[in-house]
């Protein structure tokens, strides 16, 4: 079992896909489609109990948590696409969304332009099937989340490259803003790549998105003699939380529980970047004791990686190694510190673990 959790689980749960964690509680799939047809995406609390299910085709099987305002939603999909309409473009796509602690619906099935693509409420018509291919050219929107309306739909070279809580990042190469966050719910335009502080060293230009997760996104620009240059900006804001100079990166990870993201740098031996955007601090820390495993969960203080057998879980203060083994890590980590861990690699019900 991973570190700082009771060995025996409290509770278990069959999941399909890796669930999300939704503070006081879990989301997650339910695959029922050998026996109904349909799966089910199932909203639980914290101590196991069901609070409600959605059927939804096992095509449709994306959902989303995000937030109007104080309420949370869970947006799911259904479709009217079947055998006889594919790569025929007649297929239309419908998202509903319901109250995440009620159940009840709030708007919908309202048509949205495509099958999900997300990160967030992205939608957008794949070009020959639901399982095709994506076109990069094809247009996708984000949906309003106060009623389901499209907010936002791209032209051209446009591409919507992130959504979170209704603040989505728009990239439009080739344009004089080449990068710009708008709030989704009143159309406000937040900030754009033309406007916010940029790393030490870059000269005013294109920039382009590198990674976003959580409240984080980063941004690179190349400067004059070639090099490329990052920095971490508040998604809401686009205070610049961290420059990063001439650290690429290559991914980042949200911790849900203390509501920071990790920058992981591509280069091998690069160090970590601890963002909290709540308080505008970033702190760096050795990936040395990752010994080059990329990291795929933070939670807790705790970042987690995978080698092909064994996890290593360090401290995001300062980089030491909490523990090592052949356990799973955490997918998905409520707000009490329940913890749902799958015990082996290719099992599919997940052990709910209490700290202790």
């Amino acid at each position: 079992m991973p570190p700082g959790f009771a060995a025996t689980p409290t509770w278990q749960v069959d999941f399909a896909g890796n669930p999300v964690s939704v503070g006081d509680g879990f989301v997650g799939l339910v695959d029922t489609s050998s026996q109904t047809g349909h799966v089910v995406i199932q909203v639980v609390n914290q101590d196991g109990t069901l609070r409600f299910g959605v059927a939804a085709p096992p095509i449709c099987s994306a959902f989303v948590v995000t937030r109007d305002g104080a309420r949370r939603l869970l947006v799911t999909m259904s479709t009217t696409l079947a055998t006889a309409t594919v790569g025929t473009g007649t297929a239309h796509y419908y998202a509903t969304a319901r109250d995440l602690t009620t159940g009840a619906v709030v708007w919908g099935p309202t048509e949205v332009s495509g099958p999900w693509r997300g990160p967030g409420l992205i939608y957008g018509q794949h070009p020959v099937s639901q399982v095709g291919a994506v076109d990069s050219g094809a247009p996708m929107s984000v949906v309003d989340p106060r009623d389901g309306s499209s907010a936002l739909t791209t032209s051209g070279a446009q591409r919507l490259v992130f959504e979170h809580d209704g603040d989505v990042v728009l990239a439009d190469p080739g344009s004089s803003v080449s990068v710009s966050v708008t709030e989704t719910t009143s159309g406000h335009r937040l900030w754009d790549s033309s406007t916010v502080d940029r790393p030490a060293g870059a000269a005013p230009g294109p920039a382009t998105v590198t990674a976003a997760a959580g409240t984080v996104v980063t941004l690179a620009w190349t400067a004059a003699d070639g090099t490329v240059l990052t920095g971490a900006y508040n998604l809401a804001t686009g205070s610049l939380l961290a420059d990063l100079g001439t650290t690429a990166v290559a991914s980042a990870v949200a911790d849900t529980t203390t509501r920071s993201t990790v920058l992981v740098g591509r280069a091998p031996g690069a160090d970590l970047v601890v963002v909290d955007p709540a308080h505008g601090t970033a702190r760096h820390v050795s990936s040395a004791a990752l010994h080059g495993a990329a990291p795929s969960v933070a939670t807790n203080g705790l970042l987690y990686a995978r080698t092909a057998s064994t996890t290593i879980a360090i401290a995001l203060s300062d980089g030491h190694t909490v523990a090592h083994g052949g356990w799973q890590p955490p997918t998905a980590t409520s707000a009490n510190g329940t913890a749902l861990v799958l015990p082996t690699d290719v099992a599919r019900t997940y052990n709910a673990l209490t700290p202790g």
